[in-house]
């Protein structure tokens, strides 16, 4: 697979360029955990073309035997939002990790769009009604919420 290759070729590089791994050192106390890498194949999608300041992301483990239907459902939260917040979003499968991880990606170019992301997921009664079928379809515990800041 090209796109395989092409993230093995640039890790390769980086691990051997000398400079790069004694500032990744010098910076391990700027962390309070070690950094978690997930690679995702994109199954469904809105993004823009020019990168966004902000995204949030949420990832969770598909509940044994539910994969496909968590992929349906991953789709379908996907679409939803997009059209109730207006932002950019997609949804994709790990591709490595734990197995049965899906993803979702919020893009925004302020912090008041995230909050009216946040105010709509509160509010919404179709965005809890469609909660209420994840339930089933993922282990409890296991989503995960991060907040991403482009810095340059």
């Amino acid at each position: 697979d090209r796109s395989a290759r092409q993230v093995e070729e640039v890790d390769n590089k980086l691990r051997a360029n000398a400079d790069y791994t004694a500032w990744i050192r010098s910076h391990n106390e700027s962390f309070d955990s070690a950094p978690v890498d997930q690679l995702t194949n994109v199954v469904s999608a809105t993004l823009a073309a020019k990168p966004k300041k902000f995204y949030t992301s949420l990832t969770a483990v598909a509940t044994s035997g539910r994969l496909g239907d968590a992929v349906a459902f991953g789709v379908k939260a996907q679409e939803f939002v997009a059209n109730a917040s207006g932002l950019t979003t997609m949804f994709g499968t790990a591709i490595y990790g734990a197995f049965g991880t899906v993803g979702w990606l919020t893009g925004a170019d302020t912090l008041a769009e995230l909050d009216a992301l946040v105010q709509m997921q509160m509010t919404n009664a179709e965005y809890h009604t469609l909660l209420a079928e994840a339930a089933p379809l993922f282990i409890a515990g296991s989503g995960i919420n991060t907040l991403i800041e482009k810095l340059n």
